[in-house]
C-alpha cells in the first residue's frame, strides 16, 4: 500500500489539474460564410511580457491569407487564437457576429484542417495514411484528391500503388512527397478552413512549386490561412499580414506591399528566390 500511494498521488493530482484546465465551450455555431475578425486582440503568456498588441485583422470567407514576419513575432500565437486554443487577454475574436466566448469550439475544430512544418505518418499504406480522416472515401475522390496534390504520378511508380507499406512516418517517401500526402489527408476532411504552417518551409523548389499548385486549386472553395517565412509561398493570397514585434505592422496584396517598400519589402530583399 505505502508503495502505491505515490502512484496515486500523482494520478489524483492530475486529473484535478486537468479539471482545472478543462476547456469550455459555447453553444452558438459559426457557419464559415462570414469574416473571422481579430478587434483590438491582446495576448500574453503567464511567464512572458506580451507577445500580440492591438490586433486588429480578417479572414475573409473563400480568401486565402498570409502571415509573415520573422520568428517569435506571434504568428503562431495567432493560428493558436483563432483555433481557440488560446484566449485573448483582452480585447474580441469574432466569428461572424458570435465572440470567442460563445463559439461552439468542437463544432468550429471539426471544419478545420491544419497542415504543419512537421508532417506525422503511420506505419501503413500510402491509402491508410490518406483516408485516416475520411476511411469510407470513395475511389473516384481519392483519385481526385491525389490529383490535386500532385501525388498520382508517383503513386503510379511505387510497386502497389496506393497499398505499398509507407513504412514508419513515411520512411518510404521523401520529404515533399510525405508533405503532398499531409496536404492530401486535410482535403479528404473536406475543410472550411485549411490552415498550412511553414508548410513548405523545408521543401526543394520544385515540390514547393507543386503544392502551391495545389494551394491554388483550392482558392475560392475554402479558405486558406498560409503562414510562412518563404514569401513565395504567399505571393498569391488575397490578403497579406505582417506581423512584428507582436503587431500588425502592414497589411495588404503582395504587390501592394513591394510597392509600400516598407517591411515586406525588405523582408522579401533578403529572397531573391522569392522573386
Amino acid at each position: 500500500l505505502n508503495k502505491d500511494i505515490p502512484a496515486n498521488k500523482s494520478i489524483v493530482s492530475r486529473l484535478n489539474e486537468i479539471g482545472r484546465y478543462e476547456e469550455l465551450s459555447g453553444e452558438r455555431v459559426f457557419r464559415f460564410d462570414k469574416a473571422i475578425r481579430f478587434k483590438e486582440v491582446y495576448f500574453s503568456y503567464p511567464t512572458c511580457e506580451r507577445v500580440l498588441k492591438n490586433i486588429r485583422l480578417e479572414i475573409k470567407p473563400s480568401q486565402t491569407v498570409g502571415f509573415v514576419g520573422s520568428s517569435g513575432a506571434g504568428k503562431t500565437t495567432l493560428l493558436d487564437l483563432v483555433l481557440g486554443l488560446l484566449k485573448p487577454e483582452s480585447g474580441t475574436i469574432y466569428y461572424a457576429d458570435i465572440p470567442h466566448y460563445q463559439l461552439d469550439i468542437n463544432s468550429f475544430r471539426k471544419n478545420i484542417a491544419y497542415v504543419s512544418q512537421d508532417t506525422t505518418l503511420l506505419d501503413g499504406t500510402l491509402l491508410e495514411n490518406l483516408t485516416i480522416g475520411c476511411p469510407e472515401a470513395a475511389e473516384q475522390m481519392i483519385k481526385d484528391v491525389c490529383e490535386r496534390v500532385h501525388i498520382d504520378k508517383f503513386v503510379k511508380e511505387l510497386p502497389e500503388g496506393l497499398l505499398t507499406e509507407i513504412g514508419e512516418n513515411g520512411i518510404k517517401l521523401s520529404g515533399g512527397q510525405r508533405q503532398r500526402v499531409a496536404l492530401g489527408r486535410a482535403l479528404f476532411m473536406s475543410p472550411k478552413l485549411l490552415i498550412l504552417d511553414e508548410a513548405t518551409s523545408d521543401l526543394d523548389t520544385e515540390t514547393e512549386m507543386l503544392i502551391q499548385e495545389a494551394i491554388q486549386g483550392l482558392r475560392q472553395s475554402m479558405s486558406i490561412i498560409i503562414v510562412a517565412h518563404r514569401l513565395s509561398t504567399v505571393k498569391s493570397a488575397d490578403m497579406i499580414y505582417v506581423i512584428e514585434e507582436g503587431s500588425v505592422c502592414e497589411a495588404g496584396t503582395y504587390s501592394e506591399l513591394i510597392e509600400k517598400k516598407g517591411r515586406l519589402y525588405y523582408l522579401d530583399s533578403l529572397q531573391p528566390t522569392a522573386k
